[in-house]
């Protein structure tokens, strides 16, 4: 899924929202400011710790933007991490630390640029995006109306940073307690909430055999808002959205009950689809349904509350 973080000039970092971004996308971390007239990245963080040594010491007076990567295409590596330089060589994109007159950092799946070797792959759709259009595009990326374009067709979030400024594209959070701007919600992290606090020791299993008798007995799990698939950018739009529900049960062999729309814009938005299943029925961490004759992304979520 992956999340960007925009924290603009004179923002403190939030080191437990941060922190929260990297678990939750743990395939490695990157991060571009602007220094001396140009655009400084450094990426291939692979731990939490080099990420906040590095982050931490940044200057609060220039516009950060930091990335943290779950991969979908491309390797798991130093190399395919986020941000790059906006170029048209991979070696130059690949490097660990440069200077570039403008960057960009992307979130979402580029389903017409994804390599044909995928997770195998030494460059991402995000890094053949940036050679083949944003490199082509240039000091046109300066203009709204291209980057509403490229919002449009790609229904995807990006940052661009040049020496003057920070573009968001795409539907952002901005977070109440830092400031920031984050291209989805995974910096919140999971709630939880102790259910069995005053149930004299209760378990969680026998409070929800109690009080979902009738969906325990009957072999599913509890409608508890516990287990959801999460996809990334759906058109504001009833119709898909019964056709992703459609998919959602007949592909996955499940029961969608409610939904949850999170970085609504006017023409796209985040949805989390709550479901209950047979007790003997295994969902994967994530996958691909076939929606409309094009592939959507999906995400399988574990929620405590």
């Amino acid at each position: 899924m992956c999340v960007i973080a925009v924290y603009e000039k004179g923002l403190a970092l939030n080191e437990l929202e941060l922190k929260t971004c990297f678990n939750g996308n743990p395939n490695g971390a990157g991060l571009m400011y602007q220094k001396d007239g140009l655009v400084h990245i450094e990426k291939g963080f692979m731990t939490w710790e080099k990420f906040w040594e590095a982050a931490k010491k940044l200057p609060s007076n220039v516009d950060r933007v930091f990335h943290f990567r779950i991969a979908t295409s491309g390797k798991i590596s130093a190399a395919c991490c986020h941000p790059f330089p906006i170029c048209d060589d991979y070696k130059k994109m690949s490097l660990a630390s440069c200077d570039t007159p403008m960057g960009f950092a992307h979130n979402g799946v580029l389903g017409d640029f994804e390599p044909k070797k995928g997770m195998k792959s030494t460059y991402s759709d995000s890094m053949k995006f940036g050679k083949e259009v944003l490199f082509h595009l240039g000091n046109l990326l300066n203009e709204r109306s291209v980057r509403d374009l490229i919002e449009l067709y790609t229904t995807s979030r990006f940052a661009i940073m040049t020496p003057k400024n920070t573009y968001m594209i795409g539907s952002w959070e901005q977070s109440r307690e830092s400031g920031a701007f984050y291209s989805n919600s995974s910096y919140v992290g999971t709630r939880y909430f102790d259910c069995t606090s005053d149930l004299g020791g209760m378990s969680t299993k026998d409070f929800n055999k109690y009080f979902y008798s009738d969906y325990w007995d009957n072999g599913y799990t509890c409608d508890d808002y516990t287990e959801a698939i999460f996809i990334e950018r759906i058109p504001v739009n009833e119709e898909v959205e019964d056709e992703v529900i459609a998919a959602i049960e007949e592909q996955l062999g499940v029961f969608v009950y409610d939904t949850s729309d999170s970085n609504k814009g006017k023409a796209f938005k985040d949805t989390t689809f709550f479901f209950e299943r047979d007790l003997d029925k295994k969902i994967p961490e994530s996958g691909t349904l076939k929606v409309c004759n094009r592939e959507v992304k999906w995400r399988f979520l574990h929620l405590d509350y």
